[in-house]
């Protein structure tokens, strides 16, 4: 007997046009993500085109690598030209941080005095690194406001002056800031609901390491500890709250091998490294960095001032300061006595006790100036200013001068626009409800924690808010997104009947 034809309603149905269509744009979308991410690493090697930014910490660093390389150890090799004799052997180093160092060690693999042989290697990996940050703020932004704010935050980050400029400085920022984003970003894909409790959970495990890591780079980062408790507050649905301080167990696991050496090699745990000199070298008595936060307001305060201090051969003077800096005709007298002294015999146990005393006079007189006016003071200074330092100190010699010649003249214009989009971006998350709300608190409890630190603590440099600049993106593109979304969805309900 034959077999009965198929009826029209069994034969395999022709592939949908919409699939075809969704495919097609998004190999379109990964094409033009491609070409973003390529147009991103034409424009970083363009400004690093004969140009580098080297300040006295990048000798410290290159040192530091080169030891690591040739004689596996962890100790700051000064540059020739500070050196006391020319086979000085530097002892066990625990002012500077092991991460960046032990990357340019492996980076460049130096042979020698071979400080020239590092910008190269050195900025071609900060490229990457970079980049990579600018993936990250793609994919934390499109977990805020979808894809219409991850294109725009993605855009903002690739095209940023700062990560820019700092991915061509052998300098610590860029290698923090990739960190830190990493953290920050696999603590948000842990929080989403739709993931698998496993998945949430191995997110953690992940995000305690890179913020380890990260602060093993700079210890500023330690403020991303902030971040790695947020999900014991707001936990995945699928993880215990107990279980979500993983991150923070994993965090100590890896960062314990710091202060275990330090403790081996020079008889002190030291967590969290120490203050160091335009030299590399650890500071022991460090008190002036409190008085300094008792008046300091702007990065251009410290040219003649804390920068001189930090120099061994520089002599302080009270001409150098402003008028701020002093309280009274005593004051200034007292002060101009404590330069003398250590003109004469360095920072030392009396140099330290006259700055603790003075500092505790003066907060004491001052207490709501000391800290709420002078902190929020810094901060408005901190997030309004030009952001520029590379450009400063490596003038007349800019990068690419064709182009900074423009853009360098609206840093802070740049600067004050993108905080004002995050903002908005910020209190759009706000207004929402469910996971973009707390997402959006996720964020900003990072960039407070790191702009109220710094602004109590009185560290005014720009560059101090590197690190939290793509979350600042990933912000502002959620304000963009959201406002595309939000016209949208009025023009859907105007064209409706």
């Amino acid at each position: 007997m034959d077999a009965p034809e198929p009826s029209p309603v069994t034969q395999p149905p022709a592939r949908p046009r919409g699939r075809a269509r969704a495919l097609l744009r998004r190999h379109a979308a990964a094409g033009l993500f491609a070409l973003a991410l390529l147009a991103g690493l034409g424009v970083r090697a363009r400004v690093g085109y004969g140009w580098t930014f080297q300040g006295s910490d990048s000798w410290a660093y290159t040192g530091a690598a080169m030891e690591l390389w040739q004689h596996h150890r962890f100790a700051i090799r000064s540059a020739p030209w500070l050196r006391a004799s020319p086979r000085e052997v530097p002892p066990p180093a625990y002012g500077r941080l092991p991460v960046y160092p032990l990357l340019l060690a492996a980076a460049v693999r130096p042979v020698g005095d071979c400080y020239d042989c590092f910008p190269g290697p050195a900025k071609a990996l900060q490229w990457l690194l970079d980049l990579g940050t600018c993936v990250l703020v793609f994919l934390i932004a499109r977990r805020l406001g979808g894809r219409w704010a991850a294109w725009p935050a993605f855009g903002l980050a690739l095209l940023h002056p700062g990560l820019i400029l700092y991915s061509n400085a052998i300098l610590t920022e860029t290698t923090a800031t990739f960190l830190v984003t990493l953290t920050v970003a696999l603590v948000v894909c842990s929080l989403d609901p739709g993931l698998p409790a496993r998945r949430a959970r191995w997110m953690l495990l992940l995000a305690g390491a890179a913020g380890a890591l990260a602060t093993l780079t700079r210890i500023d980062c330690v403020l991303v500890l902030v971040c790695l408790a947020v999900p014991f507050f707001w936990p995945h649905p699928g993880v215990k709250r107990r279980v979500a301080l993983l991150g923070l167990g994993v965090f100590a696991l890896c960062y314990s091998p710091w202060p275990l050496r330090n403790l081996a090699a020079v008889g002190a745990p030291h967590a969290f490294g120490g203050a160091c000199d335009v030299r590399g070298r650890e500071m022991q008595h460090t008190a002036f960095f409190g008085w300094f936060a008792t008046w300091l307001e702007r990065e251009d305060q410290t040219t003649g001032t804390l920068y001189c201090l930090l120099r061994p051969g520089c002599r302080d003077t009270i001409a150098s300061y402003p008028l701020e800096a002093f309280d009274s005709p005593a004051e200034r007298t007292r002060l101009a006595q404590l330069f003398n002294l250590r003109a004469a015999r360095g920072l030392g146990p009396e140099t330290d006790a006259g700055f603790r005393a003075l500092t505790r006079e003066r907060v004491r007189r001052h207490p709501l100036r000391s800290f709420v006016t002078l902190p929020l003071t810094r901060a408005y200074q901190q997030w309004t200013s030009r952001a520029d330092q590379p450009l400063r100190a490596t003038a007349p010699h800019a990068p690419w001068p064709a182009v900074t010649a423009v853009v360098g003249s609206h840093l802070r214009e740049v600067g004050i626009a993108l905080a004002g989009l995050a903002l908005a971006g910020l209190v759009a998350l706000l207004l929402r409800r469910g996971p973009p709300r707390a997402l959006g608190l996720l964020l900003a409890s990072v960039i407070l924690a790191r702009s109220a630190a710094f602004a109590l603590i009185g560290f005014v440099d720009a560059r101090y808010l590197l690190e939290v600049i793509p979350c600042v993106a990933a912000l502002a593109g959620a304000a963009i997104g959201l406002a595309v979304a939000a016209v949208a969805r009025l023009r859907r309900a105007g064209a409706s009947p």
